[in-house]
């Protein structure tokens, strides 16, 4: 029993000894780095920028990922259900949208495609421009659509 106590001790003070050392081997944090605070300003409320239409109605089409998700962020402006909000990042609205069902998985591409190129700086390659331009033609097609209505059990034709 003495043998097994005086093990145990020797553990814990060999243990302390341990820690105190590498206690002492850690440095603080240098003194001249920055404290850096990061926010994202999600605004006051959802007014809506005022847009100038072009003559005839007709945008250009978009040529690379960034253009053709803000083209489609304009094209469903007008539509107050599928409209992204002032507050909404792209990936939450893909994502709100997706829940809803409304959109598919082409909507969180072009929003990552969107926010690599704009905000990661990443150099998208040619193919994935074409590919987020084939996207927006798509969705611009099926986004502003209205839900059908869901019908009453207890209603009949």
């Amino acid at each position: 029993m003495s043998l097994g106590g005086l093990l145990l001790i020797g553990a814990v003070i060999v243990i302390l000894v341990l820690v105190a050392v590498w206690m002492q081997r850690t440095q603080p944090p240098a003194a001249d780095l920055v404290n850096e605070s990061r926010t994202i300003d999600r605004g006051e409320g959802e007014a809506p920028a005022p847009r100038r239409r072009r003559r005839f109605g007709r945008r250009p089409d978009p040529v690379d990922a960034v253009a053709a998700y803000v083209a489609l962020v304009r094209d469903i402006d007008d539509h107050p259900e599928v409209r992204r909000a002032a507050a909404e990042t792209p990936a939450e609205h893909a994502a709100r949208l997706r829940a809803e069902g409304r959109a598919a998985l082409s909507l969180d591409l072009l929003a990552a495609d969107y926010a690599l190129a704009r905000y990661g700086g990443v150099d998208l390659p040619a193919r994935e421009h074409r590919r987020a331009i084939l996207r927006w033609r798509l969705l611009r097609r099926r986004l502003p659509k209205p839900r059908p209505a869901a019908r009453d059990a207890d209603t009949t034709p």
